[in-house]
């Protein structure tokens, strides 16, 4: 695992070494063990001193093959293709056997046998690659850079493209030392109040692009010229099942258990992130089951029972006789917002941020890698927006003086929950959104701010240079009708697994992981697993309106029932009650008058009312008031 980073100049500049030494060096906390750098210019193919027109760097986290010879930057043979390579490749030995390569290798790392597998097969190796990555190969005989990220997103890739240079990087720190600008770009901004995150391929920084999931990009190095290509697509079920619910458990488990053993291979020791869900309790019960020696789990919790997971997850440890670790989770204010700030580059709204990063620093204690269950509610149908979705078909049928009428009416009138989406903000929702056409809803369902709020929320002086608000709910709402998916659940399932899954969920895992310099794997989000499970029909993913129906059928028998039927509880912090404690002055001091006028962007009279009625418990506004909080924040932190 590692934090890469790369320039390219064209024309007759060069990059000079103190730049890519400075972004390399902006990503230490991903690669502790070593940095390297590398300065090329085509066509030659020796390393240039002090300057080349192209640089590539790598800071390493060692996790297979410890030693100095699997140090990247790296080339193959003759010094035609140089890598950079954060990720980890769990096939790389059957692929080493398919190449041909047994006794050859001077290494024993995977990125080795990813350049002799774009040596045989070009851009098609990608399809080949089992894992998750986010790589720069530069090709010196061809003449041209490919950037590429694995079919989920699991790892991150950014890039700019400006005038006469190309600079990239695992995270958008690295292009800032490379000298972009922290301009806020309008799109992203609007977008971000939208989906408390920033969809890819849009970045928070002006002229700066996310590299989408399972695609690459490729640049020639002479002139700048750019080709993007997608090379993996996730296909909805089309057909009527060929497999029966009982043979789709058994063929789950069968690859769920090889997706986890090829995982379970390192150099370094490996635990389990469990948090006594489903998910993570399923990867727990394989893990053991393919293990020598007993597992190592890590859990944090909180001091308020109703958010706190820990009795579930004691009962699996147990149960496998695992070597179990917990932590309770205080609020540490000044601290917590300060590393999310820094470490998220962009504004990030998911406050459950806080615990992952604490559970990260917990298992970074003893391992180096740990396994974890993301994923497992996207592929199975497992958030109650899927459940809505069907709800809403019968909503739809009341007559308008209930859908229309009173059931909002009644909705609006429910106190205010402790809950980041409590019954009463799940109720509001719902009748806000549930007679528009299902994209919409979707949308409407996981929104922060509406367009509505969010023309309020900005400060008049931006409101005029926006000359025109676009709603960013598009994004989304393009997703879900572009999946071709009959059932309006599976659709809302693409959409995301286009969007949240990669910009939220895995972004969140990614740099608290890194942050700590501590490999983060998912098993449930191995491609094989996931073609398997949009194979089949919504139906076993969601029966008599259970979510996650195959999944819990599956691993009935190797779980204890409370945490295969037990209530959803969701990996979050008890957010609105910190804002009115422990948060309370630091939100405050973020969000005062003085602050809001410095950045620019927010209306003290839109952001006021928000922070008066959830201090005085007339509303639970601690999911928007914490997006905003991150948002004052990253323009502290970055705005000059």
């Amino acid at each position: 695992m590692c934090g890469i980073a790369g320039a390219v100049a064209f024309g007759e500049t060069d990059v000079r070494r103190g730049t890519i030494e400075a972004m390399t060096a902006s990503l230490r906390h991903r690669g502790p063990d070593h940095q390297g750098v590398v300065l090329l210019r085509p066509p030659d193919r020796l390393p240039c001193r002090d300057e080349g027109s192209v640089a590539l760097g790598t800071a390493r986290l060692a996790v297979l093959d410890l030693s100095p010879a699997a140090n990247q930057p790296m080339s193959n043979e003759d010094g035609s293709l140089w890598i950079s390579f954060n990720g980890e490749i769990y096939n790389f030995r059957e692929l080493a056997e398919e190449l041909g390569l047994a006794g050859s290798l001077r290494t024993g790392s995977d990125t080795e046998v990813i350049l002799h597998a774009f040596r045989r097969w070009g851009a098609a190796a990608l399809k080949r690659l089992n894992g998750m990555f986010g790589l720069a190969i530069c090709d010196l005989d061809r003449g041209e850079l490919l950037l590429a990220r694995d079919r989920i997103g699991i790892k991150p890739l950014y890039y700019s493209v400006e005038g006469n240079r190309l600079l990239f990087g695992s995270e958008l720190k690295a292009l800032l030392a490379g000298g972009v600008e922290s301009n806020i770009d309008p799109d992203a901004l609007l977008a971000y109040l939208t989906y408390g995150y920033v969809p890819a391929p849009l970045c928070f920084v002006a002229g700066v692009h996310k590299l989408p999931p399972a695609h690459y990009l490729r640049v020639r190095l002479r002139d700048g010229r750019e080709e993007l290509e997608r090379y993996w697509q996730l296909q909805p079920q089309q057909e009527p099942a060929s497999i029966s619910f009982e043979d789709a458990k058994l063929e789950l488990v069968r690859r769920l258990r090889r997706s986890v053993k090829l995982r379970k291979v390192s150099d370094v020791p490996l635990g389990v992130f469990l948090s006594g869900g489903l998910d993570s309790s399923a990867i727990t019960a394989l893990l053991a089951e393919v293990s020598e020696s007993p597992v190592n789990t890590f859990s944090v919790g909180f001091r308020e029972r109703s958010f706190s997971e820990l009795h579930r997850a004691r009962r699996v440890a147990k149960l496998y006789s695992t070597n179990h670790r917990e932590r309770v989770i205080e609020p540490q204010p000044q601290e917590s917002l300060q590393i999310l700030a820094h470490h998220f580059d962009e504004p990030f709204a998911d406050h459950s941020a806080i615990a992952v990063l604490e559970l990260c620093r917990v298992a970074r204690e003893e391992m180096t890698v740990c396994l974890g269950g993301d994923g497992g509610d996207e592929i199975f149908a497992g958030y109650p927006v899927y459940r809505a979705h069907r709800l809403a078909r019968q909503y739809r049928k009341l007559p308008a003086f209930l859908n229309r009428g009173f059931l909002p009416w009644l909705a609006n009138k429910l106190p205010a929950g402790r809950h980041k989406l409590s019954f009463s903000e799940r109720a509001r929702r719902f009748t806000a959104a549930a007679l528009q056409p299902p994209e919409l809803a979707h949308v409407g369902w996981k929104r922060v701010f509406s367009s509505e709020q969010i023309n309020k929320m900005l400060h008049p002086d931006l409101r005029k240079t926006i000359k025109r608000l676009q709603d960013p709910a598009g994004i989304a709402a393009g997703v879900f009708t572009s999946t071709g998916c009959d059932e309006e659940v599976s659709a809302a399932q693409f959409c995301d697994l286009s969007l949240y899954l990669p910009d939220d969920i895995l972004t969140k895992l990614d740099r608290a992981s890194m942050a700590v310099s501590l490999e983060a794997r998912v098993p449930l989000l191995d491609h094989e697993v996931m073609e398997f499970a949009f194979s089949l029909p919504c139906k076993f993913h969601m029966r008599g309106g259970r979510q996650k129906s195959l999944l819990k059928a599956a691993f009935s028998d190797l779980l204890p029932r409370e945490n295969v039927y037990g209530r959803k509880q969701g990996f979050n912090v008890p957010m609105a009650d910190w804002l009115r404690g422990a948060l309370k002055e630091p939100m405050l001091d973020a969000l005062n008058p003085q602050a809001l006028s410095r950045s620019g962007i927010l209306n003290q009279e839109a952001v006021s009312p928000l922070i008066e009625e959830h201090i005085d418990c007339r509303a639970n506004h601690g999911h928007r008031l914490f997006s905003l909080v991150a948002l004052q924040l990253w323009c502290q932190t970055h705005m000059k």
